[in-house]
């Protein structure tokens, strides 16, 4: 019976149960709303506001925003759109993007682009590398030549090649030759072969008439491998002979043992002998001379020339082959020391002594070298044309590289390198340099023209930065750390002279004097180009002759110091650090010193 009372309960049970489950989805969403955690302090939304159903974030946090109502018939504001750009309008291409950079560049010009083009034009006039002039003056002396080309004339003079000639370097060059005078000291030092090839260019130098005391002292340089006695016999060459000669088929130098033995010998090149015939020698100018033909076992024949040291015992020469249009090809060579009895002890002495007072005779050419070239200078004329032809002489006169030695990096090129650059000093004191040859005018309108194209320049390179940085007062920016470097770099550079005011023309005339003063001084044996001298020492005794008496303008340490520097380049100064208990750094200068016994005084 109890079971059955259960049982009719529970349709009641049932009906409550089911009573209760009708009621939980409302009571759960009360619950739900009464225990959500509210928004965070600074929420745009209250606290039991509903979630929005659209958040846009920004800068200053999340905004709620209702969401956009779409058009009718649309799911989604991108229905309709092209996935790319180029679907619908197609590639503008580079004449279009052009175009609308053009277009911005200028129609969002404004004041401050004028500010960073003016600077931008101060950082491109002085340059921003380590050059010996500012890049005005190389853009102005391009377009000044071209403008002397068109505009010259019939009487125009051309010059083979242009060399610096700012007032500057023309003065130095006048007063020291310091090119001229580097070719003789390195010819004093060096290799036979090198010495060899420099007198044969000397001599072909000769023929201009005017160079030929320039010639004479190349060869007086060279006079240690030379035989400038005509009374002395020609040197033999037979013996045992190591060569270094180009083989043609692949550039390279290769080692070519040889034996000469009279007028014949052989040699052995490519794992092969080969025979050396008729063997000539002669004199030819200052040099000896052998000429000869050659055989190889392929049948391959040809000719050679070999210029002879004064003891035979180097060659520099070429060689050519039959039926080949390229060459000629280098062929060096010294012969082998034979095994003789060394000389005794005090006959090495001697020779010793006598080779180091040789030496001591020949080490300063220096004034060898200005006195001819001033000889050459005076001996060239007025007429430009007649000077033109001076220094072309001496430019064809340069030794010619051979083939296969390595190009103008080889060690054998510096020879040629040295030598164009004292004809550089040539054509600088003869005046073909732009400042000797152009008319002022053409030089004004050159220089007006180099600055309108920089300007120019400078203006669009104003624009395109502030277009990229975005920002015209950034570009301004740029701009001045730009040309502050420029103008740092122009003052600290020596050879561009700072930014120094034009000089007038009293200056000039009373700095002309006082190099003039100083050229006379030094020449009449007061100064040499060697040794060290104290600073204060050397500057009192340059003052004593071009300030006789203290008359005139007292001149400062740095304009002597500058003039010394124009009579010689290559003058360096020295900064000796002493002990704290001293009154300073003891300052001397290298390269100049004083003739002992050679009391300075004035020339005039």
């Amino acid at each position: 019976m109890a079971h059955e009372r259960r049982t009719m309960r529970s349709p009641l049970a049932l009906a409550a149960a089911a009573s209760a489950l009708g009621f939980a989805p409302a009571f759960c969403q009360s619950c739900r709303g009464i225990f959500r955690p509210g928004p965070r302090p600074g929420s745009p939304l209250a606290r039991y506001a509903a979630p929005p159903l659209l958040d846009l974030y920004t800068s200053k946090g999340v905004v709620s925003a209702p969401m956009p109502q779409l058009p009718a018939g649309k799911q989604s504001v991108f229905e309709g759109l092209p996935l790319l750009q180029t679907d619908a309008v197609g590639d503008p291409g580079l004449g279009a993007l052009l175009t609308q950079f053009a277009g911005r560049l200028v129609s969002e010009f404004q004041l401050l682009d004028l500010m960073s083009a003016l600077l931008i034009l101060m950082g491109l006039s002085l340059g921003v590398l380590d050059t010996q002039r500012r890049w005005i003056s190389y853009a102005s002396d391009a377009i000044t030549w071209s403008l002397y080309e068109a505009m010259g004339g019939p009487d125009r003079v051309i010059p083979g090649r242009l060399v610096p000639g700012t007032p500057a370097e023309v003065e130095r060059a006048t007063l020291s030759w310091p090119n001229m005078r580097e070719l003789l000291a390195f010819l004093q030092q060096a290799r036979v072969p090198d010495r060899l090839r420099a007198a044969a260019a000397a001599d072909a130098a000769t023929a201009q008439r005017e160079l030929r005391l320039l010639a004479e002292a190349v060869l007086l340089a060279c006079s240690d491998a030379l035989l400038l006695d005509p009374e002395t016999p020609l040197p033999a060459i037979d013996g045992e002979w190591e060569c270094a000669c180009d083989y043609f088929r692949n550039g390279n130098v290769i080692f070519v043992p040889m034996r000469l033995r009279g007028e014949s010998g052989s040699y052995t090149a490519d794992g092969g002998r080969h025979d050396i015939l008729n063997i000539q020698r002669r004199r030819e100018g200052s040099l000896v001379v052998a000429d000869f033909r050659w055989e190889n076992s392929a049948g391959a024949s040809g000719s050679g020339k070999w210029l002879v040291s004064r003891e035979g015992n180097f060659i520099a020469g070429n060689w050519r082959q039959d039926g080949v249009e390229e060459g000629p090809w280098s062929w060096y060579g010294r012969k082998k020391p034979s095994l003789r009895t060394p000389p005794p002890p005090e006959v090495a002495r001697a020779r010793a002594r006598e080779g180091a007072d040789q030496d001591t005779r020949v080490t300063d050419l220096g004034p060898v070298a200005i006195k001819a070239g001033a000889a050459a200078v005076q001996a060239a004329g007025s007429d430009a044309g007649a000077r033109e032809a001076v220094a072309q002489a001496w430019d064809n006169s340069a030794p010619v590289q051979p083939s296969g030695t390595g190009g103008d990096l080889a060690p054998s090129a510096v020879l040629r390198r040295r030598w164009l650059a004292a004809g550089e000093d040539l054509r600088a004191v003869l005046g073909l340099t732009l400042g000797g040859l152009v008319p002022e005018n053409v030089q004004r309108l050159g220089f007006a023209l180099a600055l309108a194209l920089w300007s120019i320049s400078a203006l669009f390179f104003a624009r395109a930065l502030a277009l990229s940085l975005g920002s015209s007062a950034d570009a301004a920016t740029w701009s001045f750390f730009f040309a502050s470097y420029a103008v740092i770099l122009d003052i600290a550079l020596p050879t561009r002279a700072g930014l120094a005011p034009p000089a007038t023309a009293n200056a000039v005339a009373l700095r002309q004097k006082r190099l003039e003063q100083l050229r006379l001084w030094a020449e009449n044996g007061g100064l040499v180009r060697r040794g060290a001298t104290p600073r204060d020492e050397l500057l009192k005794a340059v003052r004593r002759v071009l300030e006789p008496g203290g008359s005139g303008e007292a001149m400062r340490d740095s304009e002597v110091e500058e003039l010394l520097k124009v009579w010689n380049p290559a003058m360096k100064r020295q900064v000796l650090r002493t002990s704290r208990l001293s009154k300073g750094a003891m300052i001397t200068y290298e390269n100049v010193s004083i003739v002992p016994g050679k009391e300075p005084r004035s020339i005039w």
